[in-house]
């Protein structure tokens, strides 16, 4: 598990960064099995807490990233593997994931490709889940107390009713007590116990309705569809001696890109109407973030084109060597949307560093005042030793299409160029990768290099080639653009050249590469490089940031290229999967054929609906004062709440609150709220009720009062007090 971060943050800045089968490389001789993840066992119908995984190495013992494994199940029913084939990363560790089916064992072959006798097997064991073996009574109405006997009803077990999650506590010996919720329809109903994703057996019963309020106990989270509000939507009103408050979220949990649903979201109390939030309109991106999102739409161009046909394999030839001193040339793209070979100048440029994992290329005419060759190999070092592993295992193996086994790193004046003079002061392109090198439709292009390269600034402190850039600051800003850049290639990669799909939408990807910055600086932490840390985190702090600061005008599933604010919307969404989910589920979401919220709920198992909206009310509930909320409602990883709170002490001019989002506040339920709710994002309602107060009722319509006529509007809510 990640450490979990609440810290001062400094200099924070507006820098931006900018199925064909993989090719053959050389594949591994022998494959062994990662012992602490053989013998798992886990609830049936769950997925295994660890990924199974094999390392891959040549006979000399040495890694063999890239080496191509087949995953075969091959006893036992009922269970799924997330992909049939796997990549060894640049540590030469394969990874697969497993869902079990029914109780029973499990066998899993893991196998080398190009020589299936190479293999290794797994066991796993699925256990019983929980059953249900009596309920009592079986008749109840809204808010009465339930009994639920059974079996494997372990720590983490709730109770279903009708569909909906009941507040769940500890009960007799072997059973559970539930609350029964309210706003259920009237008749028979399942109550079942759930468990991660194993249910148990059904128990039918009959609810009564009841024209009851909504009570809640102090952090209880409840999420309704507008249907189920109809006839059903009060909450009471407080005693004399106590007072209540609630947080309401009203989202769109739907799953259309760049789609938004107009709503009214009203109280009954009376009183003045608030006024709609204000629409927010970001301005004009800087052009590195126009160029960076540029290149990412032309990766999604060049995944849909057709691949030409898998030549049969030769006997790969020794990887060609690289050494220090040698001189290749490259064609760069120099303009936002290159494309005429005249758009990519041909550049030469010296080897400088030559690692395991990378090599560091500079252009020959590099302004003076540069890296030195000392400086040069620790940045070579910091990408070949630290960053490479972090990334390649976070996400997978990158591709090798040349065989040399690295990723190249080009400095070149060319990168310097991009950016206008004019937007010196507000963002430069640092950095970037183009898929036009590793696509094999562009085998033979003059315009690609054939290769893994990410192509970076160089230091130009006189500023005669574009912005000017101190050798400090390349040593600073390039390797978080590397990291950012590297999960882009390692995910072009996994899901067009290997799995034949589609590139990952945008939203997802960014807050993947985002999340990779993250990586990168904890890595970095660990080592006691504290400024670097905050150096891989800034951005997407800010961008999250500026994300709370207007939900409502920014979405999660953004169409097009996004906002930087959705960006860091992306970021806090990825997090608070791996949170959730344990870190692995990132290279589920990356070894995938599948893409956006499919991916996603393939890689945890749960529909969209439902991690939408914790997600949504984790970014209010999590950490706050004086409440006790559901895991799910929490991130692990971060005290956001303490963190935003440093960085507003640090620079109050650029983070003017303490935590920056800042629900309507009704004191009792007077309050009005309408607008667009866009895709995955929405808005909040923080209600107070003083003691002595009366109840309200809640309304969630079209802005007219009309039901909704599509989308998936929902309105979550959490008892605070």
């Amino acid at each position: 598990m990640v450490g979990r971060f609440a810290a001062a943050f400094l200099g924070f800045g507006a820098i931006a960064c900018g199925g064909n089968g993989p090719v053959d490389v050389p594949q591994g001789d022998v494959i062994t099995r990662v012992g602490v993840t053989d013998a798992q066992s886990g609830i049936q119908g769950t997925r295994l807490a660890s990924a199974l995984a094999a390392n891959l190495s040549f006979s000399d013992g040495s890694e063999a990233p890239r080496t191509e494994v087949v995953w075969t199940i091959v006893e036992g029913l009922g269970a799924s593997l997330s992909d049939t084939i796997s990549l060894a990363d640049g540590l030469g560790r394969a990874e697969i994931g497993l869902t079990l089916g029914g109780v029973g064992t499990y066998r899993i072959r893991a196998a080398i490709k190009v020589d299936r006798s190479k293999a290794v097997e797994f066991t796993a064991t699925a256990l019983p889940g929980p059953g249900v073996t009596d309920v009592q009574p079986t008749s109840f109405a809204a808010y009465d107390t339930i009994t639920v006997r059974g079996f494997g009803l372990d720590p983490g077990t709730y109770i279903e009713i009708g569909g909906v999650p009941a507040w769940t506590f500890a009960g007799p010996l072997g059973a559970l007590r539930a609350t029964v919720p309210a706003c259920l329809p009237t008749g028979s109903v399942d109550v079942v116990a759930v468990l991660g994703n194993a249910r148990s057996n059904t128990t039918p019963a009959t609810y009564t309705s009841s024209s009851d309020s909504i009570r809640l106990e102090v952090g209880e989270f409840r999420v309704f569809t507008p249907g189920e509000l109809g006839g059903c939507a009060t909450f009471p009103g407080t005693g004399g001696g106590e007072e209540a408050e609630y947080l309401f979220a009203v989202q769109s949990a739907g799953t259309d890109t760049g789609s938004s649903i107009a709503f009214r979201f009203n109280g009954s109390l009376p009183g003045i109407p608030a006024p709609p939030p204000a629409e927010f309109v970001d301005p004009e991106l800087p052009f590195a973030v126009r160029f960076h999102d540029w290149l990412r739409e032309q990766d999604a161009e060049h995944g849909r084109l057709p691949k030409p046909p898998v030549l049969p394999a030769a006997p790969m030839a020794a990887p060609p060597g690289v050494n220090v001193g040698d001189e290749r040339k490259f064609s760069v793209c120099s303009k936002l949307e290159c494309q005429a070979v005249v758009d990519f100048p041909e550049v030469r440029a010296e080897a400088k560093y030559v690692g395991d994992h990378a090599i560091i290329y500079v252009d020959k005419e590099s302004p003076v005042g540069g890296l030195t060759d000392g400086e040069l190999v620790e940045l070579g070092r910091l990408f070949d030793r630290e960053l490479y592993q972090v990334a390649t295992s976070a996400f997978g193996s990158e591709s090798d299409i040349d065989g040399n086994g690295r990723t190249i790193i080009l400095l070149t004046p060319v990168v310097n160029g991009l950016t206008p003079r004019q937007q010196c002061s507000t963002s430069i392109v640092t950095g970037f990768f183009f898929s036009i090198d590793l696509d094999p439709v562009f085998r033979g292009d003059a315009r690609s290099n054939q290769a893994e390269v990410f192509y970076a600034v160089t230091a130009d402190p006189s500023g005669s080639r574009g912005c000017t850039i101190a050798a400090s600051k390349v040593r600073q800003i390039v390797p978080v653009t590397f990291i950012h850049e590297l999960q882009h290639m390692i995910s072009y990669h996994q899901h067009v050249l290997v799995r034949g799909g589609s590139v990952e939408e945008t939203w997802l990807n960014e807050g993947m590469s985002h999340l990779a910055e993250e990586l990168g600086g904890r890595r970095l932490l660990a080592g006691g490089d504290t400024d670097a840390f905050t150096r891989f985190v800034t951005g997407s702090l800010t961008n999250s940031y500026r994300y709370l600061e207007n939900p409502m005008g920014n979405a999660l599933l953004f169409g097009g290229t996004g906002t930087l604010a959705e960006r860091g919307a992306g970021w806090l969404f990825v997090r608070w999967l791996a949170d959730q989910y344990g870190d692995g589920v990132v290279r589920l979401l990356s070894e995938s054929g599948m893409v956006g919220t499919r991916n996603v709920e393939a890689a945890v198992g749960e529909g969209w609906e439902r991690l939408v909206t914790r997600w949504f009310m984790t970014n209010s509930m999590s950490d706050y004062p004086g409440v006790t909320v559901p895991y799910f409602l929490e991130y692990s990883s971060w005290d956001f709440k303490a963190t935003y709170e440093a960085i507003h002490t640090n620079d109050p001019a650029q983070f003017p609150k303490p935590f920056p989002l800042s629900p309507f506040v009704s004191n009792g339920g007077a309050f009005s709220r309408q607008g667009s709710l866009p895709t995955g994002s929405g808005d909040y309602v923080f209600v107070h009720l003083d003691a002595g107060s009366d109840g309200f009722e809640v309304t969630f319509t079209g802005p007219g009062g009309e039901p909704f006529s599509g989308g998936a509007p929902r309105l979550s809510v959490v008892r605070i007090k």
